[in-house]
């Protein structure tokens, strides 16, 4: 529960440091707080979304569940915040099974609005590619790259989120 109240507060403080008609730069400072939150705590980060923890099945409801919505919802805010300023491009896979659309039909209650599929769906690839790059350079992967290497390759990766998805590109 902890961790997660972190990485949200982390990443909300981050976001609301940019103006709030700058979606691009709030969807940058967000990915760029998820990732220096995971750097800075990868033991934390690794308990909260890394490999699960063998026989542990987590609770429906309460705190850590919880917990676990808020910091999520920091990043999906973003695409809320797009959809409802009408600056949520189309994203560039627009084809959905049946089963993301049920998914995101069941989500519409929890964020107050209904997410079309494809954004959704474009949704959880942004997130799945931030995740991606920061677990492999929260465990380790990445460092033969220098610093600035990450880095550049890292902007690179959010802005390809970004477009991807929809949202508006940071510079």
């Amino acid at each position: 529960t902890d961790a997660f109240g972190e990485l949200g507060a982390a990443l909300a403080a981050a976001r609301e440091s940019v103006p709030a008609a700058d979606l691009a730069g709030r969807w940058l400072a967000a990915a760029s707080a998820y990732r220096r939150w995971a750097s800075a705590e990868p033991q934390q980060f690794a308990l909260i979304l890394g490999l699960p923890v063998p026989g542990y099945v987590a609770p429906e409801e309460g705190p850590t569940t919880e917990a676990a919505q808020a910091a999520m919802a920091q990043l999906a805010d973003l695409f809320i915040t797009a959809l409802d300023r009408g600056e949520l491009g189309p994203p560039l896979v627009r084809e959905v099974d049946p089963s993301v659309v049920m998914c995101a039909k069941d989500k519409d209650e929890d964020f107050g609005t209904a997410i079309p599929p494809d954004s959704f769906q474009a949704m959880l690839h942004a997130w799945s590619a931030l995740h991606g790059f920061t677990s492999l350079e929260a465990y380790g992967h990445l460092a033969w790259m220098s610093e600035e290497a990450r880095d550049s390759v890292f902007l690179g990766q959010v802005r390809l989120s970004a477009l991807a998805a929809g949202l508006p590109v940071p510079g």
